[in-house]
């Protein structure tokens, strides 16, 4: 989403408007992965093929590292 912003000479957000559309990959918490070039004005955004199938990994036998002492 991306909303037009003023600052002077008082604070004010336009209407919000969907600035990205697509099925965009996505991290583990659910949430977009993207990234925003240095200098502020290019997105890098993964797009997941359409016709892919979601992917689950199961690990099994797994332990976490014991806590030094």
């Amino acid at each position: 989403m991306v909303a037009d912003v003023k600052s002077s000479p008082a604070f004010s957000a336009g209407a919000p408007r969907v600035l990205f559309e697509g099925p965009f990959a996505v991290d583990l918490a659910g949430d977009i992965d993207y990234d925003v070039a240095p200098d502020g004005r290019h997105f890098l955004m993964m797009m997941v093929a359409r016709a892919s199938q979601p992917r689950l990994r199961v690990h099994t036998q797994w332990a976490p590292e014991p806590a030094a002492r």
